[in-house]
């Protein structure tokens, strides 16, 4: 009786598995890209990634304005750091510091053809790297 039970749940399991399976379009690979202050671009991003992944940013800078703060302001006045605040030779002494660096909007852009026998499904989109839609 527990053998029968158990061989009974199991299968409904998959039963309930495969009724709510979803049917998926890859997003990865190489999308269209422009930030905000550019009007339109021949850019482009491979995802998944991020800007950072990508190069894409503005060059960190000695002025670069951070949405955390600097902890050592010795940074700015001690002249054995001087030569880390010269233009094109810019590094901070602090971890995990990137090396572009953008704070605005960004347009990610890519045409992705529904198939046919998707017609009059509900579909889903996360910004995940897949279009999903339940079977």
């Amino acid at each position: 009786m527990k053998i029968h039970s158990l061989l009974t749940s199991f299968m409904m399991m998959l039963c309930f598995n495969t009724t709510y399976a979803q049917q998926t379009i890859d997003l990865s690979g190489k999308w269209n890209f422009t930030i905000e202050k550019e009007a339109s671009s021949d850019d482009f991003v491979m995802l998944p990634g991020s800007m950072q992944t990508n190069g894409k940013g503005n060059e960190v800078t000695a002025n670069t304005i951070w949405t955390g703060s600097t902890y050592d302001s010795s940074y700015y006045f001690n002249p054995f750091m001087a030569k880390y605040r010269m233009e094109g030779n810019v590094k901070y002494p602090f971890f995990l510091t990137p090396n572009k660096h953008y704070v605005g909007a960004a347009c990610y852009k890519r045409t992705v053809n529904i198939p046919k026998t998707w017609k009059r499904s509900v579909c889903g989109f996360s910004w995940s790297d897949r279009i999903s839609r339940p079977l």
